[in-house]
């Protein structure tokens, strides 16, 4: 990098680290929970897709869908 690139580069970062240096506890607490609970609905769509996925594909692979519960 030149020097005019590295220079805004270090402002930029160095505006970062003032930002977050500037956050309390609690507002870290408010960030992570957010994370945690994005994170958390992403990976139950996920698997709910992947459920509702098999769950297609075993009805499709079934004539009229009920032959598992008919052959007791």
């Amino acid at each position: 990098m030149d020097n005019n690139k590295t220079s805004i580069f270090t402002y930029i970062c160095g505006w970062f680290v003032m930002y977050l240096g500037s956050l309390s506890l609690n507002d870290w607490a408010v960030i992570v929970g957010m994370f945690a609970t994005i994170f958390g609905f992403i990976i139950t769509w996920y698997y709910k897709h992947q459920e509702f996925k098999l769950k297609k594909q075993n009805l499709l692979s079934n004539k009229n869908g009920n032959q598992k519960k008919n052959r007791k």
